[in-house]
């Protein structure tokens, strides 16, 4: 995880210093920026969507958010987007877009590795390893966690759980780490491809280290931007795999092996991409 947060938090300001809005928002949001206490943004962030109700705080997403997790996993996630609005959700998106690199960076300065994860919420607001502390109401089996924590369970001949949220060992967060690819939030995708920022930010060799990616986007990625991002080798142009059916429609996916690591790209990781419980188990035992 060093090499994804040396001189991050100054990326960002640099990102927000760059964009081309309201001077006077700008200044008070770099004010937040510029204060290393998660849980001081989070007051200063009400105070600023109080005096700029109108402001388009999409804008003012993390472009450098990194994820949730545990960054020492073999196992990666990657979405298109978190899915949430951020007019409804405010709260949220202080958490777990505008200071996802700020809560990273204080953990890894302050070894806070060993710090339980009650005691790393009460410091940060919110704990990028162990989410469902936060979110402590129950998830579906068919949201995309549920359908993650399954994986990981068929990947490890586990019993770790979806809804856990007192004990982090106990949680399927424990096992993967989980990002997307477009750092804005959305309730439902809008079709909005990957920023150059983010694309550049995504080459960085953390995510290229995981030894088993899932990339739940079909659509969003060219197989050359994928092989780009991942660093797959130029002429490996993966296999079309059929993982099973959903009434007519087959579920399908491209397999990569590359350096010693298996990478799947398919449709979107939840219930509302069609996904049946054979095409996942197919999908476990393609990556094992």
């Amino acid at each position: 995880m060093n090499i994804i947060l040396n001189n991050i938090e100054n990326y960002y300001k640099n990102y927000i210093e760059n964009l081309v809005f309201d001077e006077r928002p700008k200044a008070e949001f770099l004010n937040l920026l510029n204060n290393n206490n998660c849980i001081e943004r989070q007051n200063i962030w009400d105070t600023f969507r109080a005096s700029h109700p109108n402001c388009d705080y999409s804008i003012l997403a993390n472009p450098f958010y990194i994820g949730f997790g545990n960054p020492n996993s073999d196992i990666l996630f990657v979405g298109k987007e978190k899915a949430f609005d951020i007019l409804n959700r405010p709260q949220l998106f202080i958490r777990e877009s505008i200071n996802n690199t700020l809560q990273w960076s204080s953990i890894y300065r302050n070894n806070q590795f060993e710090i339980t994860h009650p005691q790393i919420l009460q410091n940060l607001g919110f704990n990028p390893f162990f989410p469902k502390s936060y979110h402590t109401n129950n998830f579906p089996t068919r949201h995309t966690w549920g359908i993650y924590s399954t994986i990981v369970n068929g990947l490890y001949n586990s019993n770790l759980l979806l809804n856990e949220s007192i004990n982090f060992q106990n949680s399927f967060f424990s096992r993967c780490f989980t990002t997307e690819l477009n750092h804005i939030p959305s309730r439902y995708s809008r079709g909005l491809r990957m920023s150059q920022i983010r694309h550049a930010f995504f080459m960085n060799d953390f995510y290229r280290s995981f030894s088993k990616i899932f990339i739940g986007a079909i659509g969003y990625l060219t197989i050359n931007e994928l092989k780009t991002i991942f660093n797959v080798a130029p002429n490996n142009n993966g296999n079309l795999i059929t993982l099973g059916r959903n009434n007519q429609r087959e579920i399908i996916a491209r397999y990569f092996e590359d350096n010693n690591r298996k990478i799947v790209y398919c449709n979107q990781l939840s219930g509302a991409a069609g996904w049946t419980n054979e095409a996942i188990n197919e999908l476990i035992l393609l990556m094992l």
